[in-house]
């Protein structure tokens, strides 16, 4: 894999994203699954991290210039059709399945199930009991080496996630009962996890 560098973006396009991330914690293997070595997960959880990164960048050049055209609701239309197609072809750059996966999602195609599933649960319950957030490595049963990482709440996230009628505009919210008829991702504070990146390598 190239090396890859590390890069920073805006808060507000990783909202619209559904990609905002704060601080991660040490990496923490998953309850059950078996646990990989400290080599491993090292170079793993770096490489998870960089593909988080350079996906998330691809994908917010893209959004910058849906905004541009056409604003928030236009956004959302590109993201309804752009944003999938967008992280595939980074997956056969980078030799692994990339998506964001959540309990509460706004497309079909990213509910999250199984053990990422019970991941989110644990995660959710951790941030309830005051501790942090952090991103995860993890062996699936079927062998595939697996890197997660949070996806948090900022404040620009609220205009595309947050409370109707608080931060939800009428326009936004028409937008997205027109695009995801059967969204659940909406009704989040600030700070609440909105789900997770999800690295699959493909070795």
């Amino acid at each position: 894999m190239k090396t890859i560098q590390n890069t920073f973006y805006s808060l507000a396009l990783l909202c619209l994203l559904s990609a905002c991330s704060g601080q991660h914690k040490p990496t923490e293997a998953a309850d059950q699954t078996i646990k990989l070595n400290d080599s491993t997960t090292m170079l793993y959880t770096e490489q998870g991290k960089q593909i988080v990164q350079q996906s998330f960048k691809a994908l917010s050049q893209a959004l910058l210039t849906a905004i541009a055209e056409g604003g928030v609701e236009h956004a959302l239309q590109f993201c309804n059709v752009k944003a999938i197609p967008i992280t595939d072809s980074l997956a056969e750059i980078f030799e692994a399945d990339i998506q964001r996966v959540s309990l509460k999602n706004r497309n079909p195609a990213n509910l999250a199930e199984g053990v990422e599933a019970q991941i989110i649960q644990r995660m959710e319950q951790k941030m309830l009991n005051g501790a942090g957030a952090n991103d995860t490595l993890f062996l699936t049963d079927d062998g595939k080496i697996t890197y997660m990482a949070p996806i948090l709440m900022a404040p620009p996230c609220l205009q595309c996630h947050g409370i109707e009628g608080r931060e939800l505009t009428a326009s936004t919210q028409a937008a997205i009962a027109a695009l995801y008829p059967s969204d659940k991702a909406t009704g989040y504070n600030l700070g609440e996890l909105r789900g997770m990146w999800r690295v699959r390598f493909n070795p």
